[in-house]
């Protein structure tokens, strides 16, 4: 059986409780710019090696995600976008 391409993603989506499927990539420049683009507020979340098994990259998110992953997995990311303005 064939694995999904968002696995990963629907795993964080379902491991945390978001609200929606964090969209990833590889590098900051990319998710803050994916991010920017946005019409509606979006955060970058970096996650790194963790005992959850994530795969390490950087995550956008909308604010309530950002808020409960900042609450519930700490100790997992390394990068957090700037707030903006709503």
């Amino acid at each position: 059986m064939a694995t999904s391409v968002f696995e990963n993603e629907k795993r964080i989506q379902r491991m945390f409780g978001l609200r929606h499927r964090p969209e990833r990539f590889s590098n900051k420049e990319a998710a803050l710019r994916f991010a920017a683009g946005c019409v509606k507020p979006q955060m970058v979340i970096g996650f790194d090696e963790n005992p959850a098994g994530i795969i390490p990259a950087y995550y956008v998110v909308c604010p309530a995600d950002f808020s409960r992953l900042e609450r519930e997995a700490e100790d997992c990311f390394f990068y957090v976008s700037p707030s903006k303005s709503l």
